[in-house]
């Protein structure tokens, strides 16, 4: 088996720029500098329905100190091509327990050090939900991360059958999961690296590994 970083170069060899959906993202930073600065990544959106703007703002700072935030711009459900941000969860009513649509927003940056240029865009919102509106406007994802945070905040789960692979599979399917050692992957994919505790970033310390989506 290889090496997450070895499997990343080696693709990156041949694939051209690809974006990244963390959902229950937290401030967690570990992939974006992963698959930013060992990859090819160049889009990443990220959502969470519990997470401040300062928290995610400090916690870039913190994690990528390289990067320069440039071009900040406030999001709003418009942006999306929806009315409000009430269409940003399901209706279901275990989802609003912890997130509400009251207290969503979402902001958009570039980040950018002498090399990379990244752009970057925290969506205070139902990452399910979420992930079908892009979905729906036909923005795909090559890297998805899934991780069973466990905190008590997630109404269902990310890893195994559930709500967010349904929405994949009637759109388009990622190539790559992200996925933690606590997590079930979805059906239909392959291991191709070990898992690996890498640090640099992340929140929860977590061993996580690549699997790659069967032909």
């Amino acid at each position: 088996m290889r090496n997450i970083t070895f499997f990343l170069r080696k693709r990156r060899e041949k694939e051209y720029e690809s974006s990244l959906y963390y959902p229950g993202s937290g401030c967690d930073f570990g992939p974006f500098y992963l698959f930013v600065e060992k990859y090819n990544v160049r889009k990443v959106i990220y959502s969470d329905y519990m997470i401040s703007k300062q928290t995610i703002i400090d916690s870039i700072k913190e994690h990528l100190p390289r990067y320069r935030l440039r071009e900040e711009i406030e999001i709003n459900p418009e942006f999306y091509n929806k009315k409000s941000w009430e269409e940003f969860w399901p209706n279901n009513k275990y989802c609003r327990q912890d997130g509400k649509p009251e207290d969503a927003f979402g902001f958009k940056v570039i980040l950018k050090n002498q090399k990379i240029e990244v752009d970057f865009t925290f969506l205070r919102t139902e990452a399910i939900r979420t992930y079908e509106i892009l979905s729906e406007l036909g923005i795909y994802f090559d890297i998805v991360v899934l991780q069973d945070h466990g905190f008590g905040g997630n109404w269902t789960r990310f890893g195994g059958e559930n709500e967010i692979l349904t929405i994949a599979r009637n759109y388009k399917v990622p190539e790559l999961l992200y996925i933690a050692d606590n997590t079930d992957p979805w059906p239909g994919y392959t291991l191709k690296t070990d898992f690996e505790l890498i640090l640099k970033g992340q929140m929860h310390k977590h061993e996580r590994a690549i699997l790659q989506k069967d032909n």
